[in-house]
């Protein structure tokens, strides 16, 4: 299995993100705190920008789970990796510390955007190293 995670955080605090390549597409599962769990999907398909059409852009679609708030990460992250690797990119998300202060929600927060980050990177750089992969940067498990 083609596979790339990271893991930013400690403890409660712990966010995880791991990419699958499934056929040309990516999967991508985003979890943390103390109750890892499903609270948004983002969907987002490669299409040519609309400002620049020799650029990848993306459409995305989203559905979130009544009072959850992961909704704008797996957007984000969806739509990044989708321009990142050009192919359609689905991402789960579900992050969650009972009684969470707003600081801890900000720590967790930024914690996912680094994981993700690490991923995208991922992406992007084996996007440009090997232009025939079709796996978006997950040939090699890391």
């Amino acid at each position: 299995m083609r596979t790339v995670r990271r893991a930013v955080g400690t403890g409660r605090y712990r966010v995880s993100a791991e990419a699958v390549a499934m056929g040309e597409d990516l999967v991508v599962r985003v979890e943390g705190g103390t109750t890892p769990h499903v609270g948004a999907v983002a969907v987002s398909m490669a299409r040519p920008s609309l400002a620049d059409s020799s650029k990848i852009s993306s459409s995305t679609s989203l559905i979130t789970l009544p009072g959850h708030k992961e909704d704008g990460l797996a957007l984000q992250a969806a739509g990044e990796l989708t321009a990142a690797s050009g192919k359609t990119a689905v991402v789960v998300a579900g992050i969650h510390i009972d009684n969470a202060t707003p600081e801890e929600i900000t720590m967790l927060v930024n914690n996912a955007k680094k994981a993700l980050a690490a991923i995208v990177k991922r992406v992007l750089a084996a996007r440009h190293k090997a232009p025939g992969d079709t796996a978006g940067g997950l040939s090699h498990p890391s």
